[in-house]
């Protein structure tokens, strides 16, 4: 008893410590004068993939000390902890000050990694929290995934046509890979929540939730690298490590009960197919298709 009080004593004092480096980084991040300045220079460089790999520690900490999940938990540390790699070598190798760029170099290999890692992480969960998938929630997540994946690649690229992107440059090429991994993370997580019948859980709903912010979030860098858009804040930069900490906070929480066979009943057998037309009236609607065109 004394040791389990021990732990999660340790556990919350470990959430606070996150929380505050977090609000912290945003702190900073909301002063002009901070900007390319050592203090910011030193919370762009450290503490952003720190919080990353402080993403990354919840979960493998959460493999190692329990065994409920631990195969999901570890994949989806070990990717976290690519991704903080990633931003590390990305500084060493001083890759910003270099021109050209290479297509694809070593530091855009472990950003990759995470993406399959998140994949297989997020049905090693579904798996464990539904038995059997009846064809109706299979048909749901097959067109939630779709829906949802051609609108966040509509957004990004109806964005990048109406600025009249022509030469991207840079690592475009690494950045391109990233989108289409956030959309393929986009469409496993509406594939996810639609076949627990909606009733993910607190954990699958953190994991779901964070990568969406993420891939929101990366969306919107690639949409502001080509177009040279520029915002007085650095502060939305917060939200790649905010929803990873989300992610890495989901690690810790209560496991709902395993159900032999999840079902859709009430308001969500109508919110879902309502949702999804909406979805298909505004992919074209951002494809320039009249609504009077619909049928």
């Amino acid at each position: 008893m004394t040791s389990t009080r021990g732990s999660t004593a340790m556990l919350r004092a470990a959430q606070v410590a996150t929380a505050l480096l977090l609000a912290a980084y945003v702190a900073q991040a909301l002063i002009p004068a901070a900007a390319g300045s050592a203090v910011g220079n030193f919370f762009e460089t450290w503490v952003y993939p720190a919080l990353t790999a402080i993403a990354a520690a919840f979960c493998l900490a959460r493999a190692a000390l329990r065994r409920l999940d631990r195969a999901a938990w570890l994949i989806v540390g070990l990717g976290l902890l690519a991704s903080a790699a990633g931003d590390v070598w990305w500084y060493l190798a001083r890759y910003d000050s270099r021109a050209p760029l290479p297509a694809i170099t070593p530091a855009d290999a472990l950003w990759l990694t995470f993406y399959p890692a998140c994949f297989v992480g997020i049905c090693l969960l579904v798996r464990a929290r539904v038995s059997r998938i009846t064809p109706g929630l299979a048909l749901d997540g097959a067109i939630g995934a779709l829906g949802m994946t051609a609108v966040g690649a509509a957004l990004v690229w109806g964005g990048l046509a109406s600025a009249g992107v022509t030469d991207p440059g840079g690592d475009f090429t690494a950045d391109l890979a990233n989108l289409f991994g956030d959309l393929i993370l986009i469409g496993v997580t509406c594939a996810a929540f639609a076949v627990t019948g909606w009733r993910p859980g607190r954990a699958l709903g953190m994991v779901g939730s964070g990568l969406l912010i993420a891939a929101a979030a990366d969306g919107f860098y690639l949409w502001q690298g080509v177009t040279g858009f520029e915002l007085e804040s650095t502060a939305i930069t917060a939200l790649t490590p905010g929803s990873l900490l989300l992610v890495g906070l989901a690690a810790w929480q209560p496991p709902p009960a395993r159900r032999r066979l999840a079902q859709v009943e009430g308001w969500r057998t109508v919110a879902m197919p309502s949702v999804f037309a909406a979805l298909d009236v505004t992919l074209r609607r951002v494809d320039g298709v009249p609504t009077y065109l619909l049928t």
